[in-house]
């Protein structure tokens, strides 16, 4: 019995071990200010009021990356995928101070299905930008200073399910702004 116990001991530090090896890796590649983890069965990067002014690197495999509340005014073409983030499914840039959300900046990003750019200072629908996103599901966009939303302001974005324009203080919305939103779901 004496032996028995000991042996379970001893599989008990040998797996204590094993984990805290295991965090150590995940966390060398965890910049400081980040928190990483699986979350919800996803490889989660969260940076959330991490006071960023830019895109930190972290392991390629994230499949879930919140920088919410950081200063982020402006998001360059192929932002992601030159920190090899091709993996990305959801983004979270929610009041980030984002005014400028170049063309081509989630290119290559073929698994991007939930984009958050909610209470920016964005004046119009960063349509250069997001309609490269052809498997995005949700798009929220609240929040941000848009007097108008223009013709096809969503072109290409067949399997948008969910859009959030609420708080933006749009005025109006021309004749074909949501043309080609076939799946998308009202509340």
């Amino acid at each position: 019995m004496a032996k028995k116990r000991s042996q379970l001991k001893g599989l008990a530090f040998g797996a204590c071990l094993v984990l805290i090896f295991l965090g150590g890796l995940a966390l060398a590649d965890c910049p400081e200010v980040c928190i990483c983890k699986w979350k919800g069965g996803k490889q989660t990067v969260e940076c959330i009021n991490a006071s960023l002014s830019s895109i930190p690197s972290i392991e390629a495999g994230t499949q879930v990356f919140d920088l919410g509340l950081n200063y982020l005014p402006t998001l360059r073409t192929d932002t992601f995928k030159r920190h090899n983030l091709t993996n990305l499914q959801k983004i979270y840039l929610y009041q980030c101070s984002l005014r400028l959300i170049e063309e081509h900046t989630f290119r290559g990003l073929t698994n991007l299905v939930d984009l958050d750019l909610s209470g920016n200072a964005l004046t119009s629908v960063p349509s250069p930008a997001i309609t490269e996103c052809k498997y995005l599901m949700r798009l929220s966009l609240r929040s941000n200073p848009m007097p108008s939303v223009e013709d096809e302001a969503f072109r290409g974005l067949h399997e948008l399910v969910h859009l959030d324009l609420s708080g933006c203080g749009i005025e109006e919305v021309h004749p074909f702004a949501f043309r080609g939103l076939d799946s998308l779901e009202y509340p």
